[in-house]
């Protein structure tokens, strides 16, 4: 990949949860993961988009802490409600915080007999 000079976007999900027990010696092996996507990067300057789960102790950090948060330029929390899905823009070069919320369609509790869709008002009538 790192010959490569035709990516145009990297995706990793989960970042972090190639270690399942996360510690100090797993943060070496973080650091080094990184420095291999940097690498990768170097010559295409792709759009990269990495996940990783929140840390048990914080609402906004992931877990890897400041390694994920400095190695990204923009840091987006996304929460799937039941009814919502919340996107909270929290880290960005030159742009400040910001909440979005795009509710979730509910779903009809009965069917109705005539969709409402593509009818005119004759059929209502």
């Amino acid at each position: 990949l790192e010959d490569s000079e035709k990516i145009k976007i990297v995706m990793v999900s989960g970042m972090t949860t190639l270690w399942p027990d996360f510690e100090k010696n797993t943060f070496e092996e973080l650091l080094k993961a990184i420095a291999g996507i940097k690498r990768t990067i170097a010559k295409s300057k792709p759009l990269i988009i990495l996940t990783a789960p929140l840390h048990k102790s914080s609402e906004i950090k992931p877990i890897g802490g400041t390694a994920l948060t400095h190695f990204g330029s923009v840091l987006v929390l996304i929460e799937d409600r039941e009814k919502y899905i919340e996107y909270k823009l929290i880290q960005h070069p030159s742009l400040p915080e910001r909440r979005l919320v795009k509710w979730i369609p509910l779903k009809p509790k009965r069917r109705l007999k005539i969709s409402p869709k593509n009818t005119t008002l004759d059929n209502w009538v």
